[in-house]
């Protein structure tokens, strides 16, 4: 079953958990799993940048697969946008720790997104690679298209494993 509330986190808010955010957006639309708009969708970041747009570089990556990333405007975690949340996904290990350590009391819900893609569908990555969706920030496109392709195979394999969960 798909949790009704998801927040993706990153450092910034202006890269990879937008990125994320729209594209689970994107296939939850395309799949037809939010019928009634029961799932909420979300992005934060660590580093407490508020009021920024996502990157350039995101903004193309995200467009030349059908995503419209332009109207983003980054936020910091709070412990308000975490209450709310059903399930945190953590963009790399260092945000799951900042979580814990700010947060602890909402531990339990935050998860490495890579590490849960591979809990939910084991095949997905080898054990020795990183469980880390690296920063692109500062990189050429190449690093944001990887990370695109990164977030498009991981939330594949959870929607696949929560479809299914819904339909036994």
């Amino acid at each position: 079953m798909i949790p009704g509330r998801i927040l993706f986190v990153c450092t910034g808010n202006q890269c990879r958990s937008p990125m994320a955010e729209a594209l689970f957006r994107h296939m939850l639309r395309e799949g037809n799993l939010n019928g009634d708009g029961e799932v909420n969708v979300s992005s934060c970041g660590t580093g407490g940048f508020v009021g920024c747009p996502a990157t350039r570089e995101a903004i193309e990556v995200m467009n030349e697969h059908g995503v419209d990333l332009s109207h983003h405007v980054s936020r910091g975690v709070s412990e308000d946008i975490l209450a709310e949340a059903d399930l945190v996904f953590a963009m790399a290990k260092r945000h799951q720790d900042i979580l814990a350590m700010m947060y602890p009391r909402y531990s339990s819900k935050t998860h490495l997104l890579k590490q849960y893609a591979e809990d939910t569908s084991p095949d997905m990555y080898s054990r020795d690679n990183s469980r880390d969706i690296e920063d692109p920030i500062g990189k050429d496109i190449s690093a944001y298209r990887d990370v695109y392709r990164q977030l498009k195979i991981a939330l594949e394999r959870i929607l696949t494993a929560w479809s299914g969960d819904r339909h036994s």
